[in-house]
This record gives C-alpha cells, sequence and structure tokens, in this order.
C-alpha cells in the first residue's frame, strides 16, 4: 500500500477510534446506571448462535477509612501513644494506621473513632468476545477500504 493510501487509513482508523471512545464512555455510563451491583449478563447475536461478550457491574467489599481523623487521634493518644509520630504536628504514623486500618476491631470489639466503613465503588467490565471483535473489525476495514 502507497504512503497517501497508509495516510487515509490511518486518518479514518483514528478518525473511528475517537468517535467510539466518546460514544462508548456515554453507553458505559449509561450502562453503569441501569446494572445493580453484582449483575452480570452474557450477550448473543440476535439469532443467538454467536456469543458477543459479557458485562459486569462488580460487587466490591467495603473498606475501612478515617472519617474524622480528629476523632481517631484522640483514641490513638488514649490508647496506642507509641502509633504517634510528630512532624510539625502530631499526627498518627502511617504504617500503624494502614495496620489498623486492615483489621480496625480491637481486642474488645470496638471500632476507634472516626474509623468507619465505606462502601466500594462499582466499577463496570465489558468484554467482548473475539467474535465481536472479528465483526467490529470487519466493519471498519470494510468502511476504509480504498
Amino acid at each position: 500500500m502507497d504512503p497517501h493510501d497508509l495516510a487515509r487509513r490511518a486518518i479514518g482508523e483514528k478518525s473511528i477510534l475517537d468517535a467510539a471512545a466518546e460514544m462508548n464512555a456515554a453507553t458505559r455510563e449509561e450502562l453503569a446506571a441501569s446494572l445493580s451491583r453484582g449483575t452480570k449478563h452474557t450477550i448473543f447475536t440476535d439469532d443467538e448462535t454467536v456469543e458477543l461478550g459479557q458485562v459486569w457491574m462488580s460487587n466490591p467489599k467495603g473498606s475501612w477509612r478515617v472519617t474524622d481523623e480528629a476523632a481517631l487521634l484522640a483514641w490513638v493518644k488514649a490508647n496506642h501513644p507509641s502509633a504517634l509520630v510528630e512532624v510539625h504536628e502530631t499526627r498518627i504514623s502511617p504504617a500503624w494506621l494502614k495496620g489498623l486500618l486492615a483489621d480496625p476491631v480491637t481486642a474488645d470489639g470496638e471500632i476507634p473513632p472516626g474509623v468507619d466503613q465505606v462502601a466500594g465503588r462499582p466499577t463496570l467490565t465489558v468484554k467482548p468476545s473475539e467474535a465481536a471483535k472479528d465483526i467490529a473489525r470487519s466493519l471498519v476495514m470494510r468502511e476504509l477500504a480504498p
């Protein structure tokens, strides 16, 4: 293929990629809003002979986060003063805090003040099958053929 045809093809492919990225962002946003956490769908062609791929919304576990640093700092001062480090102000050691957030329930069953479990944000995954990729490639090639 000569350079002019290759350049024409490259411009066409890039234009398609940019347009597809814009369209896909809007579609994914709408799809994510319509799916419940933990939902999974397998999608087929209309005649149900070819699997096009799967879409799913994750169902992440919550994670522990510091939601009130002052309350936690007061608790650490009273219960674990060795975990405090002096910088320009008294702060909780990041390494100690990471360990606390991994399992914040104390031996007494207490969760320190200022620490709460925050729900994880679900993510949408779209995974086209090889058949769907082949169909897309053939459509693009048909449109860009000289």
